[in-house]
């Protein structure tokens, strides 16, 4: 039994180590998306004085340089916002990561207590092997559900095979 207990210990340390490191990558797209924020608003409220200035120095008219400011100046909203939309996008994928990979160091636990009393079916142990070999959500993608794994797949034979 110290065998499959070793064989389970590294997986719970695996999750915990993953769970930090999508928690620190999570916490760098949040510190890039405020620099990037900070650097769009400064930048905006240039182009702003800048198109300003060019429009009280050429009176109230349209001009061919009011119009290429404008342009630009949308084009830059556009480009902005979408960048950090996805810095925004990147960290919450990243804290959704971290999440699961605490969930499933806390089913290998789950799953070691469970063997090392002997207090485990086949039915529970199909339902936790499902969930800690699941594909993990993203979340980045709409609909991206995880499949299950079938009882008749591999880890169900392997389990009949053992006889447990």
């Amino acid at each position: 039994m110290v065998y499959g207990k070793i064989k389970i210990v590294a997986p719970a340390e695996y999750w915990s180590q993953t769970r930090k490191g999508y928690w620190k990558t999570g916490a760098l797209w949040i510190v890039a998306s405020l620099v990037a924020t900070v650097v769009f608003l400064v930048v905006i409220n240039n182009l702003i004085i800048d198109l300003q200035a060019t429009t009280s120095a050429t009176s109230s008219t349209f001009t061919f340089d009011t119009i290429k400011y404008g342009i630009l100046l949308t084009v830059f909203i556009s480009i902005g916002v979408f960048i950090i939309n996805f810095f925004i996008k990147l960290a919450t994928s990243a804290f959704h990561l971290s999440r699961d990979a605490n969930e499933r160091m806390q089913l290998t636990h789950l799953y070691l207590a469970l063997i090392n009393e002997n207090a485990i079916t086949t039915e529970e142990r199909s339902i936790v092997l499902q969930a800690l070999f699941s594909r993990a959500d993203t979340g980045l993608l709409k609909g991206d559900s995880s499949p299950t794994i079938p009882d008749s797949g591999l880890i169900g034979q392997l389990l009949k095979a053992n006889g447990k």
